[in-house]
């Protein structure tokens, strides 16, 4: 009798540690979608033009213009979904269990994939001191703007912040 219960208990623990193990396939799986979102994003602010037009009429592409300190998803795009003032909102990782999700029903979850919102900080930067200014100096490198990308979602009841940041300079 007592073999038995410690046959069981073993059991339920190997049960429970294998659960416990796809959780943290689950949540690794999450963290590296969200850290290629942000490659992406980075990416794309090395890449991109920062201005358009000719002398004397250039402006600055709106994806590279100052925020005001204020993280924004405006002029963030996705495979066809465009950011809001409160972020830009992507699904990720379909496929994988969400014990978030008010439908998940214990073990056997429901295969949906986590919402993330991506919000971006765009500030011009004094060459001289690395401090952030209102109007872009301009120096014979050109100007410095820095961008911080930030996705957040929410796995395993836990909110969860990935942050990028990247500074380039512009002729």
């Amino acid at each position: 009798m007592i073999a038995a219960a410690v046959l069981v208990i073993a059991l339920l623990g190997f049960l429970g540690a294998t659960v416990r193990s796809y959780y943290l396939t689950a949540e690794v799986r999450h963290h590296d979608q969200a850290r290629a979102l942000l490659q992406s994003f980075a990416d794309e602010f090395m890449r991109r033009p920062v201005t358009t037009g000719i002398s004397p009429n250039v402006t600055i592409v709106p994806f590279f213009q100052d925020t005001n300190s204020l993280r924004t998803g405006l002029y963030l795009n996705w495979n066809g979904i465009s950011g809001t003032e409160t972020g830009l909102i992507i699904p990720l990782g379909g496929g994988i269990p969400n014990p978030d999700d008010p439908t998940y029903a214990g073990i056997v979850a429901e295969k949906k994939p986590i919402f993330v919102t991506v919000t971006r900080l765009v500030q011009h930067i004094q060459p001289s001191d690395g401090t952030t200014v209102a109007t872009p100096v301009i120096t014979a490198a050109g100007r410095m703007i820095s961008a911080e990308f930030q996705v957040t979602y929410k796995a395993n009841g836990r909110q969860q912040v990935e942050s990028l940041t990247i500074l380039r300079t512009n002729p």
